[in-house]
């Protein structure tokens, strides 16, 4: 702890603060792990070590990165492309998780009503205790909801670095792509004016492969996750998920794959069905990672039980308190779309444009097709939602909701109406960072995967 002591004073974050926080991120952290620690995935030691280490070791990489000239970039946005900050030459990262801590710290700096996602975001930040945002050269923020654009602000305020606003369109239609494309390139430009590397269609073509290969690699993870017996629960899963934005890009995808060989092997060991053909084979194209699952190793647990589809408001890293309360009353989640989710990586991005120009039309119409929320009309968003929870053979819909989050109270309804058109149960709940465990909430779900079960 001495050591990262050091490194937090150095980039200006408050250290006494920060252990407070940070010790009671872990204990949360390693009393899930405990808890589902029989039959896991060997694999899953990675993530775990990472997550455990996340403000410590993740940020000194960071700063060594930045003491050898590298530009980091915050990216505190779902949907600025990580692409633009690889292809100049910088280091991406997300900036912040989601726990009640930080949200309580946000105070009244936000100024008004704002989901746990946006006030963790801004308690980071005010409360000076995320290494990430300190160390970040500059802070990317989208304007999706109301209360991430007042949180632009708050931002600009708090944090020692450049804040760029990506300012994303909230219709659907044609001119929506084109103003997009717009945004890119101008955060292309402060990107390149930050690191002093501009694009070149080399390298931007080689970021999108990289980024591509990305979305391969939870692509695979998910199909996994289709099985009938999944050898991975949601808990796990969401927890690889929430890695993703942190890690080297390359390293996280080693570490995917490999996770993703040790299922396939068990699951061809033990002989369990799928769930349909198109999940028959997470990675049908074969792989060479190799070393995931030894002949020594203990059986991995299959997970039955209800199976559940969450989706609702954004969980970020340390948010994983849903999906563990499902697992503790006997369900299973197979996907979520929650800021981080199957819709945001189920896609990849054409490479084949032959110019800077192109190949950023190519990451914008990406973003453009994203179902996420906050977007009208709010069909679309609801169809690929229930074409996703019929794809992983989901039973029953929960959506979460927090308080201050009226883009995920406003979609609801129409999910509602989509998922039991499809003959989908459907469940809403609300909760917030520090009553996830309440004994009205497990009472509920525990009712609700009841009915599925039965």
């Amino acid at each position: 702890m001495i050591e990262a002591d050091r490194l937090w004073c150095g980039a200006g974050v408050n250290a006494e603060s920060q252990q407070l926080l940070w010790r009671t991120l872990r204990e949360l952290d390693s009393a899930a792990s405990r808890a589902a620690s029989h039959g896991r995935p060997r694999s899953l030691s990675y993530f775990d070590l990472f997550a455990s280490r996340l403000h410590a070791e993740r940020a000194a990489e960071l700063a060594r990165a930045r003491e050898r000239g590298a530009v980091v970039v915050g990216l505190a946005s779902d949907l600025a492309p990580a692409e633009l900050v690889w292809a100049c030459g910088g280091v991406a990262t997300a900036v912040a998780g989601s726990c009640a801590w930080w949200a309580q710290a946000a105070g009244d700096a936000l100024g008004c009503e704002a989901d746990s996602a946006t006030r963790s975001l801004v308690g980071a930040a005010v409360s000076r205790t995320c290494p990430f945002m300190a160390l970040s050269d500059l802070v990317v923020i989208d304007t999706l909801s109301d209360a991430r654009t007042l949180a632009v602000d708050a931002l600009t305020a708090a944090v020692p670095a450049a804040v760029h606003v990506l300012d994303v369109p909230r219709v659907r239609r044609a001119a929506s792509r084109t103003a997009l494309a717009a945004e890119l390139r101008a955060l292309a430009d402060e990107i390149a004016r930050v690191t002093g590397t501009p694009l070149s269609v080399d390298r931007l073509r080689q970021a999108i492969r990289q980024g591509n290969a990305r979305r391969r690699a939870l692509s695979h993870l998910q199909a996994a996750r289709g099985l009938q017996a999944p050898l991975i629960g949601g808990t796990d899963a969401l927890l690889v998920l929430q890695c993703a934005g942190f890690d080297d890009p390359m390293r996280f995808i080693g570490a995917t794959d490999l996770l993703v060989d040790e299922l396939e092997a068990a699951r061809a060991q033990q002989a369990f069905g799928t769930a349909g053909e198109a999940c028959a084979s997470p990675r049908a194209s074969g792989s060479s990672a190799g070393g995931g699952a030894g002949g020594d190793a203990s059986p991995l647990v299959a997970h039955g039980g209800a199976r559940l589809m969450v989706t609702g408001t954004p969980l970020r890293m340390f948010d994983r308190a849903l999906h563990f309360l499902v697992e503790q009353c006997g369900g299973v989640v197979v996907c979520e779309d929650a800021g981080v989710g199957a819709l945001s990586f189920e896609r990849t991005v054409s490479d084949e444009a032959e110019t800077v120009e192109g190949l950023i039309d190519a990451l914008a119409a990406h973003i453009a097709e994203a179902p996420v929320p906050g977007r009208v009309p709010l069909a679309p968003r609801a169809e690929a939602l229930v074409e996703l929870a019929q794809r992983q053979g989901a039973q029953g819909v929960v959506c979460a909701q927090v308080p201050g989050s009226p883009a995920h109270a406003l979609e609801a309804p129409t999910l509602e109406r989509a998922a039991e058109a499809a003959g989908l149960p459907f469940m809403c709940v609300e909760y917030d960072l520090g009553s996830v465990d309440s004994a009205a909430l497990r009472m509920r779900l525990g009712a609700f995967i009841e009915m599925l079960a039965s």
